[in-house]
């Protein structure tokens, strides 16, 4: 029997539950806007900030889109918000209890950060801090009560101003962890390079002597500071099984691979990028899908790829004509078996829109949300 997993919110989404379900994360969420107007109103802002290029970082607009950023790295990753409402977000992982210091620094003359941290879903926040003039550092600290992947975004405190001097310099670190330590990294990847649609494994996590922790990107590749000397590495990640190893680390033994095995469930991949051919704008974008049934090949389910903006679904029909639909409408009923497919589709408005991919394991053609398998995936269009 397949057990379902929620990946996603497409369920809240729907009946809008989702924030509603929390009282005390609502309140929070609105105590962030309310204190990001009353300090942009306090303080003058600087107008007519020019055009700049973007960071190395873009896109980074989303929780998806969202880059690791490496805990405890002597070179802070290079920032700016480079477009109106530019919000900047990544992600690390953090351990129960152990206190994290997130610091903008060397911030520009335009530059005047609130900075958010958000648990897991990358949606709800946790925490908030913003700095009420320009040109300040600021950072937070903050404890996590679990293990797990978090999320911060920095934006500027009035999304108005932007361009030249909005850079700023974001690190992650632990305030009590000691200096003398060696930069390490590596790849972590599926051990299946044969059938599998996805070598690369991305959010793994990565932790060494129970203290020292990363987070592997989407090429599968990690940076992280540990201690010399022999220590254990656990390596996990949604999907598969996991793995600790013995690793040897010292100034001159600094790279270390793993492999993870499927753990035999049901895995499906969504990403959302823009359209590059020639002609195309800011609405044109690219869906890829994928999909790893495990151990469950030819299990009969329910096919499911839609897209929300502003409350409104528009689904993906094989049925109805291999094209994007306006009503809620499965994509296919079928067999689970290995997939990796790129679909166009082009938007209707700018907005902030969440592509769902999955399926669910009822094939009965409604959305049994209790079997849902799903992947979620946030995307902004500006035109």
């Amino acid at each position: 029997m397949i057990t379902s997993r929620d990946t996603s919110s497409m369920k809240h989404a729907i009946n809008r539950a989702g924030l509603a379900a929390s009282g005390i994360k609502t309140l929070l969420w609105a105590t962030v806007i309310f204190a990001c107007i009353a300090i942009s109103l306090a303080c003058k802002t600087v107008e007519g900030a020019s055009a700049t290029a973007q960071d190395a970082y873009e896109p980074d607009d989303t929780p998806s889109q969202a880059k690791v950023i490496v805990i405890d790295d002597k070179q802070p990753q290079q920032h700016n918000f480079h477009k109106a409402a530019d919000t900047d977000y990544v992600k690390f992982y953090a351990l129960k209890g152990e206190t994290y210091g997130i610091k903008v620094a060397n911030t520009g003359p335009n530059c005047q950060p609130m900075l958010v941290i958000y648990g897991a879903d990358g949606v709800i926040p946790i925490t908030y801090k913003a700095i009420r003039k320009a040109a300040e550092d600021l950072t937070l600290y903050w404890s996590f009560t679990d293990d797990g992947i978090y999320y911060a975004s920095i934006s500027n405190v009035d999304p108005n101003v932007f361009g030249s001097g909005t850079d700023y310099a974001l690190s992650v670190y632990r305030p009590t962890a000691p200096s003398f330590t060696v930069a390490i990294s590596g790849n972590i990847t599926n051990c299946d390079t044969k059938t599998s649609t996805n070598i690369a494994i991305e959010n793994a996590t990565i932790k060494v002597a129970d203290k020292w922790t990363a987070l592997s990107d989407n090429n599968g590749h990690y940076g992280m500071t540990a201690v010399e000397g022999t220590q254990t590495m656990y390596i996990s990640a949604e999907g598969y099984l996991p793995l600790s190893k013995s690793v040897a680390i010292s100034q001159t033994n600094t790279t270390f691979n793993a492999c993870l095995n499927r753990d035999g469930n049901v895995m499906p991949y969504l990403k959302v990028e823009p359209s590059v051919p020639p002609g195309a704008t800011a609405m044109d974008l690219t869906v890829t899908i994928g999909m790893d049934p495990g151990k469950y090949t030819g299990y009969p389910v329910d096919w499911w790829l839609a897209y929300e903006v502003n409350g409104n679904f528009t689904t993906f029909s094989v049925n109805q004509g291999w094209k994007w639909v306006s009503n809620i409408t499965y994509a296919y009923q079928g067999g689970l078996s290995t997939l990796s497919q790129t679909l166009p589709v082009k938007v209707p408005v700018n907005g902030s829109y969440t592509f769902y991919f999955g399926i669910d394991t009822v094939m009965n053609g409604n959305v049994d949300y209790d079997k849902l398998i799903l992947k979620a995936y946030r995307y902004n269009v500006a035109q």
